[in-house]
């Protein structure tokens, strides 16, 4: 096993930053340029929606999830036990797969911030 990105050349998921989106839609429409384009935007997420491609990660369902950037201060650590245990489990492809991702994470990363 790989990781997808590097036998496909994409990664398995993409990311839509919904503090973002829900700023956005927050925002009063100030013009019907900005309702077309609210508009558009919440058909947009309306599509993704019906074609099943967005999971929203809710507490203690199925599709729970935790995001890791490898910008953030606190993911060399994470990526590291990550890999050993995948390599236990007899995945040694895979685990050097995370542990490259691990060598550009955290303070290692050009853009290391602490998370938000």
């Amino acid at each position: 096993m790989k990781l997808d990105r590097n036998v496909t050349g994409q990664n398995k998921y993409w990311l839509i930053k919904n503090r973002h989106l829900q700023a956005l839609l927050a925002n009063p429409v100030t013009s019907p340029e900005m309702e077309t384009r609210m508009g558009d935007l919440r058909a947009a997420i309306q599509t993704l929606e019906q074609h099943g491609l967005i999971e929203r990660g809710e507490p203690e369902t199925e599709n729970e999830f935790f995001v890791i950037k490898l910008r953030d201060a606190f993911a060399e650590g994470a990526l590291i036990h990550y890999s050993h245990t995948a390599m236990i489990a007899g995945e040694q492809e895979y685990a050097r797969d995370v542990i490259d991702l691990s060598y550009r994470s955290g303070q290692h990363s050009a853009f290391c911030k602490r998370p938000d």
